[in-house]
């Protein structure tokens, strides 16, 4: 009896701490438990209320009494991780609006909104975060959260809505009839009018697809070719966004020289034509339902805009008029559509959505839609970058402990040290039971002790790292993309206030004109510790960490002791390119050279173009490499998959091509005995290997990272490896480099070459 009073005594004194630490989070949450709508503040997130979570989002609030110089505008959400994250912007006198860019890390979550002076909260409102859901009408339709792995489509301009609620410009209708899966259908938006676009291009940053139509040009009115909301939307496509620009009978108002527009057109501009053959749209939509015309029969007459010299891939021509135009801009593309998605013929036409699926890059049938697998499930995550934290995870000294294997083991010897072991070591050996107020603790402290022990001899004690950098340049224009991705693992002894990330120079010095932006890595799903999570997780800190003013720092972010936390930075700058390419396609096939002017060898080089991969090899520095016949060359989705030819089985020499499985349980990372892993290979050209049809996964959070789309705009990548001990990007410490404990510190480049087309060409 006295053992068992002591036991409950025990957890008793246990329990009050754990009891007091509920009641005291109660009260110092940043966030409210209901949404005060009386607030003075008006508050608009992102796109109509839409949304992507893991994305950088811009929230505008409206104050009803003018601030005053030195007030502050405070943003406070959840990151994926759960833990509060803070955004603060300066205010000045007499602002009315302020407008600042947050990172959502949970669809179901609340967003905190404060004004303060000299520290004291003068204003706040708190909004419950939800859901978006998709419909074929505004009355489906319902604002909030993104889920990362779908996708999200914002239109703007077309005139106004559809008798049925559907959107003028016909995105609603192909999302229907192109994706029948409720939970991966696209998440359609449509917008009136330019108001409110971000002025930063990271605004952007959740939109997959932006659709402008010119057929209403007002719509476009209140923007300046040289404004700020102009420079985010290029900057937004040249970090690899795709805009599919529509315009058709009224191009000269969008189009001509210091129109909004011009800025987007790929070629030069020169006048307006009347055509009245359909064929080309036909032809290109795959439909054999043709353009209605005019009752009186005279056929559909189309107002379309003519561009000279026109940039990229023409997929649809009449007469060698470019009616469809797939351009490269930096690092993303432009597809330009010479007609009015809204306005007759094409917006009574029957397969309009046809058309529209063209534009938007759908796929062709259902079957890229299909489920994948309840085997995802088994790995924690459904899509790729889920399985890049999970390679960034792996680290050589640290050891991973099996639930079952260890922890459960320790939790029996407990229970049988505390139970039996005591009664028998005090009732058999000392006949002493009051002892038990000796032994009981003793046995509490050597269990605690001994697990303490373990940990550290299976985690270590060192600060850990490990990292993967990959370099986009843009040949042409000498644009510069850079994105990394950070696991860092802290044991008990290290501490630190600020992380951030320096971009490196090829000769070793630091970027001072690049700019970065650097945040947390989201896993997206509904797995353990996803960003949509099945169930409501509790919050694990009461205090917020800050984001710094400019988006390129973190102050007091937690990392939970012997724990990982996933980081990941963006960032663009211009320089010399680094490597030269003079390459020609005349319909035979690519020909030219490619030269390595880094100060630095580039390791199992491959050049992919329009359906083949080049196998390069190693490139020394100065070297040129001939691109001929000669030159050991494959498909690319045999590359990228890994097919080989195995016999059917029924008669003797017959062969067909198989693709590897993709393994979605791969957590290696390129390396000299593995130079081109599965995740490698499909996280850099993941449409082109096959998408989710061959992986079962999807790779719609950060998919900018997919340059697949570049292929179709008749460009050629060379991708290749950089030497290990020479970085693109240092991770910093309170300013200062992170010790050189990087278990795996990897670093991919790109280089978008142009090619030039011949007569014979595409």
């Amino acid at each position: 009896m006295t053992r068992r009073i002591a036991c409950l005594l025990l957890i008793g004194l246990l329990s009050v701490p754990a009891v007091a630490d509920v009641v005291e989070r109660k009260g110092t949450l940043p966030f409210s438990l209901r949404e005060n709508r009386d607030s003075p503040l008006s508050v608009h997130v992102g796109f109509k209320g839409h949304y992507k979570v893991g994305a950088w989002t811009l929230v505008r609030v409206d104050l009803r009494d003018p601030a005053d110089d030195g007030d502050e505008f405070i943003i406070t959400v959840l990151d994926g991780d759960g833990i509060p994250s803070r955004v603060t912007v300066a205010l000045s006198a007499g602002q009315t609006s302020a407008v600042a860019y947050a990172r959502f890390g949970r669809v179901r979550g609340n967003l905190a909104v404060e004004i303060r002076r000299e520290g004291d909260l003068i204003a706040e409102r708190v909004l419950k975060t939800r859901a978006a859901q998709s419909g074929a009408g505004a009355a489906d339709r319902r604002s909030g959260a993104v889920s990362a792995t779908r996708r999200m489509i914002v239109s703007i301009g077309g005139g106004s809505r559809a008798a049925d609620g559907a959107d003028p410009l016909g995105v609603d209708a192909a999302v229907a009839k192109f994706h029948q899966n409720p939970e991966r259908r696209p998440i359609g938006i449509w917008l009136e009018d330019c108001r409110g676009l971000p002025d930063k291009w990271y605004g952007y940053e959740g939109i997959d697809v932006l659709v402008l139509s010119a057929g209403q040009p007002e719509v476009f009115s209140g923007l300046e070719p040289d404004g700020p909301q102009i420079a985010a939307l290029d900057e937004w496509i040249r970090m690899g966004g795709r805009l599919v620009l529509c315009v058709g009978s009224r191009a000269e108002e969008v189009l001509a020289t210091g129109a909004p527009l011009s800025v987007f057109a790929p070629g030069q501009f020169s006048g307006m034509l009347e055509l009245r053959q359909t064929r080309a749209w036909e032809e290109f939509a795959a439909s054999e339902v043709p353009v209605p015309g005019p009752a009186d029969g005279t056929g559909p007459v189309f107002r379309v805009p003519r561009l000279d010299e026109a940039q990229g891939v023409v997929e649809v021509a009449e007469a060698r008029l470019p009616l469809v135009v797939r351009a490269p801009r930096g690092l993303g593309q432009i597809v330009f559509l010479a007609a009015d998605l809204d306005r007759p013929p094409l917006s009574t036409w029957q397969d309009r959505p046809s058309l529209v699926r063209r534009l938007l890059d759908f796929p062709e049938s259902a079957a890229e839609e299909a489920e994948s697998d309840s085997k995802v499930m088994h790995y924690g995550f459904d899509d790729v970058s889920g399985q890049l934290r999970s390679a960034l995870d792996q680290f050589s000294n640290v050891s991973l402990v099996s639930f079952w294997a260890a922890v459960v083991p320790l939790i029996v010897l407990y229970i049988l040290l505390i139970g039996p072991g005591d009664y028998f070591l005090l009732r058999k050996l000392t006949r002493r039971m009051q002892w038990t107020w000796l032994t009981f603790p003793a046995v509490v402290l050597a269990v605690c002790l001994t697990a303490v022990a373990l940990a550290h001899f299976l985690k270590g004690d060192q600060l850990q790292f490990n990292q993967l950098d990959l370099v986009d340049v843009d040949v042409e224009s000498d644009w510069v993309r850079g994105t990394s991705w950070a696991n860092v693992f802290r044991p008990p002894a290290e501490s630190f206030q600020t992380l951030s990330l320096r971009p490196v120079l090829p000769d070793a010095a630091a970027d001072p004109h690049a700019r970065v932006l650097f945040s947390w890595l989201g896993l997206p799903g509904g797995g353990l510790g996803g960003m949509n999570p099945r169930t409501a997780n509790p919050v694990p800190w009461r205090e917020s960490y800050d984001f710094s003013p400019a988006l390129d720092a973190m102050h007091g972010v937690p990392i939970p002791v012997w724990a990982t936390k996933s980081f990941t930075a963006r960032w663009r700058t211009r320089a010399t390119a680094g490597v030269e390419g003079d390459l020609a396609d005349d319909g035979q096939g690519l020909s030219g050279a490619i030269r390595n002017q880094l100060g630095f060898a580039l390791s199992d080089c491959v050049l992919a173009y329009d359906r083949y991969a080049y196998m390069v090899g190693p490139l020394e520095p100065d070297q040129s490499v001939a691109i001929d016949a000669w030159l050991s060359r494959s498909e690319l989705k045999t590359w990228l998959t890994r097919r080989h030819m195995e016999t059917s089985g029924k008669s003797l020499g017959s062969y067909h091509a198989v693709a590897t499985p993709y393994d979605r349980a791969s957590v290696q990372l390129p390396s000299d005995a593995v130079p081109w892993p599965d995740l490698a290979r499909v996280m850099l050209f993941f449409e082109a290997a096959g998408g989710r049809q061959y992986t079962g996964l999807s790779h719609g959070y950060q998919s900018f990272v997919d340059l697949s789309s570049l292929l179709k705009a008749g460009r050629a990548v060379l991708v290749a490896r950089g030497p290990a001990d020479r970085r693109t990007a240092e991770l910093l410490l309170d300013g200062r480099p992170m010790p050189d404990r990087a278990d795996q510190h990897v670093t991919i480049y790109r280089f978008v070459l142009p090619v030039k087309t011949g007569e014979g060409g595409k």
